[in-house]
């Protein structure tokens, strides 16, 4: 389960880890896009290079000894919002309502060289295959136009059950075969003490 950034990073984990048998998300948000081509996605990703640069010259100053740089994750102030999403993100992460000290709103400058490349959604028409749960508004609603990823859910189901029936025949396949030894380093069929 994962908001905002999380949503999309969660969804990225299930894409990279098959121990991850669902996903839910409540407002997901691809923060690698949202840095790249900005809230309204009105900039094109090749002109977040110098973006990648700042991200290199940060480190790299910080490895010289000069003091950690940090860019925020939503508006510091409200007066900074230049819409109502990003008027809603400020009340949300830096107001009593749900700040909390472990999560300061936002990241170091070195980051960026991660965060721009980043998608949360890479490959996810072909490896997100477990059942998601997503909790949003419909971009019509929030006015926004950000990029949808390409996902064919029917496609996803479809391979989820599937692979479900197959799973399910295996397992009562080996469940035929079993004795009550498997699983302790007894072959099948061996004979134990007790026989």
């Amino acid at each position: 389960m994962g908001i905002c950034a999380g949503g999309g990073y969660t969804a990225n984990a299930a894409i990279n880890d098959r121990h991850i048998k669902a996903v839910g998300t409540v407002s997901a948000v691809n923060i690698g896009s949202m840095f790249r081509n900005r809230w309204d996605n009105n900039i094109k990703s090749a002109d977040a290079i110098p973006v990648l640069e700042n991200g290199s010259k940060a480190r790299t100053a910080e490895v010289r000894g000069a003091a950690t740089v940090t860019v925020p994750l939503a508006p510091l102030r409200k007066e900074d919002a230049p819409n109502q999403e990003l008027e809603e993100a400020w009340e949300y992460y830096h107001t009593p309502r749900c700040q909390y000290p472990t999560a300061p709103g936002f990241a170091t400058a070195r980051s960026l060289n991660q965060i721009i490349t980043y998608d949360a959604y890479n490959m996810a028409e072909v490896f997100l295959t477990q059942p998601l749960q997503i909790v949003a508004a419909t971009l019509d609603d929030l006015g926004m136009k950000m990029p949808q990823p390409q996902v064919d859910l029917d496609a996803i189901r479809k391979q989820y059950h599937e692979a479900a029936e197959e799973e399910s025949k295996e397992e009562k396949k080996e469940k035929k075969g079993k004795n009550s030894t498997e699983g302790f380093g007894v072959p099948v069929g061996a004979r134990t003490l007790s026989d």
